[in-house]
């Protein structure tokens, strides 16, 4: 009897220097991890620690054989065209037993335009402006 695969998926942001950055990808971790309690998640950054190669490494540690990459990037650019899958690819030479898979950007998810709908919407009627 053979075991179910694991599968894991990496929040993978662009990076910043500023300290709530950190705090917002660990607290968008832990929803995931609530809500697909089967799942193994894990974050990254492009620009910083902990990198894609870390986090990948943390899920294959962990036993994951199957590892879904979230890029939290919102238009098509130089990241989503070739930096993640150049990333990708070296990462899938490392493991070679590991089935890797790209979600797409953000821009490209359905529904994202009818979240930014709701969240203008919301915005409107409680009257915030900035």
């Amino acid at each position: 009897m053979t075991s179910p695969s694991l599968s894991g998926a990496v929040l993978l942001g662009h990076g910043s220097r500023e300290p709530g950055a950190q705090a917002e990808i660990r607290a968008l971790q832990a929803e995931l991890a609530s809500a697909l309690p089967d799942w193994r998640f894990t974050h990254a950054f492009l620009n910083q620690e902990p990198t894609l190669g870390d986090a990948v490494n943390e899920l294959v540690t962990a036993g994951c054989s199957r590892v879904r990459v979230l890029p939290l990037l919102v238009f098509t650019g130089k990241h989503v065209l070739e930096d993640v899958p150049r990333e990708i690819e070296r990462l899938q030479g490392l493991y070679p037993h590991v089935h890797f898979e790209r979600a797409p950007h953000l821009h490209n998810l359905s529904g994202f335009s009818a979240l930014l709908t709701g969240a203008l919407q919301e915005s409107a009627s409680q009257g915030i402006s900035r």
